[in-house]
């Protein structure tokens, strides 16, 4: 776990490199021009966009659910009410200081253990990392031409890189805590991995967290498209997925906040390649991430009517206790 202090300093650097971001991308832009295409928004297309991303909720709460298949008579609707909170947090903070953390906190609260709460994140992110690797190739496989840039040569040889570290990684690792050692430090990561590589010989589980996770990516894609579509911006769909899908792996690196500035500079570049003006990138990129916020911020209410009834029942037991 983070010191408060090395939250904070993590905290205000995100800040500092999402703004950053946000001014390369704002200084490459007329915001004239922007403005306008907000403007002229197709408001149809534009809800298409929005139901995609509650329907997203909906699906990233029974991934939860599916991951903590062990636990019998678990509420479908406690988790979505959980996952809606989180992917706020989401939003807001970087994810390792609010949605991850607070998913730990939540698997941990059912589960009753923190290590295999910690476990079930990793193996988690694993797969939607794994996963959004697969459908950026294969979405690459099915553009007939794309105009190779330098810059995108460099991020396919890092996405190559990031793909065999992975593979390798789990090879590694399930050796690793196969090893007899007597050191008790050791002994105790040997456990947590021991947890981790555990979810990874359930192939059925792998299967369908996968399965959940990449309808999940697609779902997303699809708000991403509509929302695209409302700004008239008029592409392929395979090219629209293969944008799409960059763009969402640039912002699953965990140094901005909520992607701010990293979704803003790489949609520019990437949209570029097909000849799209910069206000136009900017502008989809800017409405949907608006559109991410906006809908999971009424979940600040969520968050205020939890805690004044666990205030309401506690206030109860002590007069019925008195």
């Amino acid at each position: 776990m983070f010191s408060n202090k090395k939250k904070v300093l993590f905290f205000l650097t995100n800040i500092f490199i999402s703004f950053i971001l946000l001014f390369i991308a704002y200084k490459n832009i007329e915001i004239d021009k922007t403005i306008y295409l907000l403007e002229e928004l197709n408001n149809i297309y534009f809800v298409i966009g929005i139901f995609f991303v509650l329907f997203q909720i909906l699906i990233f709460a029974y991934r939860w659910k599916i991951i903590l298949k062990t636990i019998r008579g678990l509420d479908y609707f406690y988790l979505l009410k959980e996952s809606y909170i989180i992917s706020f947090l989401n939003q807001i903070l970087p994810s390792y200081l609010g949605g991850d953390l607070y998913k730990v906190y939540i698997s941990n609260k059912i589960k009753k253990s923190l290590s295999l709460s910690f476990s079930l994140i990793l193996f988690e992110k694993y797969l939607v990392l794994i996963n959004l690797i697969i459908l950026i190739f294969f979405s690459t496989f099915l553009l007939s031409k794309i105009n190779m840039t330098e810059w995108f040569i460099v991020f396919y040889k890092f996405l190559l890189i990031v793909t065999t570290f992975l593979i390798l990684g789990i090879l590694i690792l399930f050796k690793f805590h196969n090893f007899n050692v007597k050191n008790k430090i050791i002994k105790k990561i040997q456990d947590f991995i021991f947890k981790f590589i555990l979810l990874f010989r359930d192939i059925s589980l792998c299967f369908k967290v996968s399965f959940i996770t990449i309808l999940g990516h697609i779902n997303l894609f699809l708000a991403f498209y509509f929302i695209g579509m409302s700004l008239n911006i008029y592409l392929y769909i395979f090219e629209y997925s293969f944008i799409f899908f960059i763009i969402f792996f640039a912002t699953q690196v965990p140094i901005s906040i909520g992607g701010w500035g990293i979704r803003e500079t790489v949609s520019i570049s990437i949209f570029g390649l097909f000849q799209v003006s910069n206000e136009k990138a900017f502008a989809v990129s800017t409405l949907f991430g608006v559109t991410l916020l906006i809908v999971h911020l009424p979940s600040i209410f969520v968050i205020i009517f939890h805690n004044q009834k666990i205030k309401f029942l506690k206030k109860k037991q002590d007069e019925l206790s008195a």
